[in-house]
């Protein structure tokens, strides 16, 4: 068949053709908006899967973890349970950032570390121009102002970039979970792995749950048998 032929056999409905594939994409384009008013809602047919959902696009673990690392709080365990906890820094020089550093640096990450963040579309030349930007923008911030964020003394003036660094790998974790929609496209296919018990039952409990022997487990960044 010589090219063009396909399209010019008179048994082919061109028109239907193209309305076909016009109703596949605005069907795709509805799917895609339910989810994104789902999630933003909370709001979800199935309770099971909605909480799955939540906890996949949570980014709260994400911000804690920085807080804890300006804060320069450390991780101790519970001489009874073992269990690790985040402890009070009480060395000054180890303690990042004032209270002030703490808030705008928070304030302005919580922008980015958000879960329509992880159900956009991005492909790689976008996030790493964000990325740039951000570092770029947050590296001559925080240059600018050294002593208002608590950085006074040269030892902390000489980790504001590894400071920098760190928080933006952080934040690039989140944005690589969008690239090419992955995250939104796993979603809405529902290929998001799903339990057949009610979310915290059983021995594979994910966040807050009840283990073997009816024992409750609390979430712990710490220990991914409790994720």
């Amino acid at each position: 068949m010589a090219d063009g032929d396909f399209f010019d056999n008179a048994n082919f409905d061109t028109g239907g053709y193209i309305a076909g594939l016009e109703q596949q994409n605005e069907d795709m384009t509805n799917k895609n908006v339910a989810l994104q008013r789902a999630v933003s809602s909370g709001f979800y047919p199935n309770q099971e899967q909605g909480n799955l959902i939540e906890y996949q696009l949570d980014t709260n673990p994400l911000m804690e973890r920085i807080e804890h690392y300006l804060k320069g709080d450390v991780i101790k365990h519970d001489e009874q349970t073992g269990e690790p906890y985040y402890d009070e820094q009480t060395d000054k020089d180890l303690i990042q950032v004032n209270k002030y550093g703490l808030s705008f640096i928070m304030n302005t990450i919580s922008f980015y570390l958000e879960k329509m963040t992880t159900l956009s579309f991005y492909n790689e030349e976008r996030i790493n121009e964000i990325l740039a930007d951000l570092g770029d923008e947050l590296a001559d911030y925080i240059f600018c102002n050294l002593e208002k964020m608590g950085m006074e003394s040269k030892f902390k003036r000489s980790r504001y970039k590894i400071l920098v660094i760190n928080i933006l790998h952080v934040i690039e974790s989140d944005y690589r979970r969008a690239l090419g929609g992955n995250e939104n496209e796993a979603i809405r296919r529902g290929t998001i792995v799903t339990q057949n018990q009610p979310i915290g039952m059983g021995s594979y409990a994910i966040g807050m749950g009840r283990g073997m022997g009816g024992m409750k487990k609390k979430f712990n960044l710490f220990s991914p048998k409790t994720w």
